[in-house]
């Protein structure tokens, strides 16, 4: 498989897990942040979510750990 290439079974865990990541960020971010906030809560949630996503796009080749 290329790299860069989720195996379909990769791929549906993947999206579980950011199902899953997704859920608990927004339930935990806000009430990390000043009341009111909500900028911040966005920016960090937005900042989560890319690097999750980008981990799980790119993940390391084997010669890379």
């Amino acid at each position: 498989m290329p790299h860069g290439t989720l195996s379909p079974a990769l791929a549906q865990s993947a999206h579980a897990f950011g199902d899953h990541l997704r859920t608990d960020l927004y339930t935990r971010v806000p009430g990390r942040v000043p009341r009111g906030d909500t900028l911040i809560a966005t920016l960090r949630l937005n900042l989560a979510l890319t690097a999750s996503m980008t981990a799980v796009a790119h993940p390391p080749r084997a010669a890379e750990y």
